[in-house]
């Protein structure tokens, strides 16, 4: 890891890489250090607060005003941010031996941690998604926003690049559609805008 981290942050760490076993095509995989690398980019963790004498950390509904006593545990949260993570992407790419090239599978990675965290939404996220989500990012207008048909164009010409297959117009919509569901993005009248971050209590 980069930098040294707290217990409690470490583990909440540790949770999120458990999420990233998933991210795995048979060609690609996220090595253990891109998956630290990733988080530490990606992911600020501030863990809940709890008064020192308590050993164990609980949500407690306080009634009449809290007379009846009880513990009042201030939840932590976790802000992900897709900036950051951008900014992070040469070096992460490039971490571990034998690890992936491709800056796309590790957006796909960050897809499936901001899936988890924002919704239970059923959206299956595949390479498509995280090379229409990164194309996004690298060709929006400085205010985080591109037309839906440059969208396409711009990702189609990633995929060519990646000898993949070019999306349809219905496809990539569908592919818009999904990362619209689970928060990444909002469409309107053609025209995409990209959430930079989310933040969501912890644990």
């Amino acid at each position: 890891m980069s930098e040294k981290v707290s217990g409690n942050r470490l583990d909440a760490l540790i949770k999120l890489i458990n999420k990233l076993e998933s991210v795995n095509d048979g060609t690609h995989s996220i090595s253990k250090d891109q998956c630290y690398d990733l988080l530490q980019a990606f992911c600020r963790v501030k863990p809940p607060k709890t008064p020192k004498a308590e050993h164990t950390v609980e949500f407690i509904i306080l009634s009449s005003g809290g007379r009846r006593g009880g513990v009042s545990v201030k939840p932590g949260n976790i802000t992900l941010n897709w900036s950051k993570l951008l900014g992070a992407l040469p070096g992460i790419v490039l971490t571990g031996a034998g690890a992936t090239a491709n800056g796309w599978f590790i957006f796909l990675g960050a897809l499936v941690i901001w899936k988890d965290l924002y919704a239970t939404s059923k959206v299956k996220l595949d390479p498509p998604h995280a090379i229409a989500m990164l194309t996004m990012w690298e060709n929006h207008d400085g205010s985080r926003r591109i037309s839906e048909d440059k969208a396409r164009r711009m990702t189609n010409k990633a995929l060519a690049n990646l000898n993949m297959n070019e999306l349809s117009e219905g496809t990539f919509a569908q592919v818009v559609d999904d990362l619209c569901e689970i928060g990444c993005i909002t469409l309107s009248e053609g025209e995409i805008w990209l959430r930079e971050w989310i933040r969501r209590n912890w644990p």
